[in-house]
């Protein structure tokens, strides 16, 4: 479907770009999977379109510092007003606003698309993970407009980067949730290929065992709540016969 794709993707993006100043190098090709896996996922649920166009300009954000990092491994500086400090800084400020944007559409997607299929426990996890992005984006707005050389800024900075962390194992949490339990409905009995490992091959099996615990349990608890809506609606019409 595209949700194992946007897992790779996202933690490209937003894991792997956390590499000193080669990071924007796993961001670039994060965010062109990220695309390619958003095309895909339109196709179960329309709402994914809107993250798609908002990982555009993060695209071309990372364009610009793989552009820039480049420049400066051959001792040079992008060409004209590309290569100033100010556009620099703005195109990290635009950045930070970008990625916001972006989680607040895929998230909303997920929690779409896991409401379609009766997923309540990722829908809700969407939510969750919404919360917190926006508690990390408003730590993180603080934090910018504190001035230069106050006390408290180094434990700030800590705390936000803590705080992104949880928000990236949250949202790769969730998005592998997604992969495991949302899949087109010709994928639902294959089957994966034996390894030549035996051990692998236990924990595929151990694996799918808890996996079909997991289905049927969630199976059972939709008709459960099926039949309790079914009777309150029974009951309810009674009344009105009455």
């Amino acid at each position: 479907m595209g949700f194992g794709l946007i897992f790779i993707g996202y933690l490209l993006t937003f894991l792997l770009s956390l590499a000193g100043g080669y990071g924007c190098y796993p961001a670039l090709i994060g965010c062109l999977v990220l695309l390619y896996a958003q095309t895909k996922l339109t196709e179960y649920e329309e709402s994914f379109k809107y993250s798609f166009f908002a990982t555009v300009p993060m695209l071309i954000c990372a364009v610009f510092s793989a552009s820039a990092s480049l420049a400066e491994l051959m001792g040079t500086t992008l060409p004209g007003f590309l290569g100033s400090d100010v556009t620099e800084t703005v195109v990290r400020y635009a950045d930070t606003a970008f990625k916001l944007v972006f989680h607040t559409l895929l998230l909303l997607a997920i929690a779409g698309i896991a409401k379609n299929t009766g997923l309540d426990k990722i829908k809700r996890a969407s939510y969750r993970n919404l919360a917190v992005y926006g508690v990390y984006f408003a730590l993180a707005s603080v934090a910018a407009m504190l001035p230069v050389g106050l006390e408290i800024a180094p434990y700030l900075f800590i705390a936000q980067f803590a705080l992104y962390l949880v928000c990236v194992a949250l949202n790769a949490s969730t998005l592998f949730s997604c992969y495991m339990y949302i899949c087109d409905e010709g994928d639902q009995d294959m089957k994966a290929k034996p390894s030549r490992f035996e051990s692998v091959n236990r924990w595929r099996e151990e694996f799918d065992r808890r996996e079909e615990k997991a289905r049927r349990a969630s199976l059972e608890y939709r008709a459960e709540r099926m039949a309790k809506q079914e009777e309150k609606l029974k009951k309810k019409n009674e009344k009105k016969k009455r």
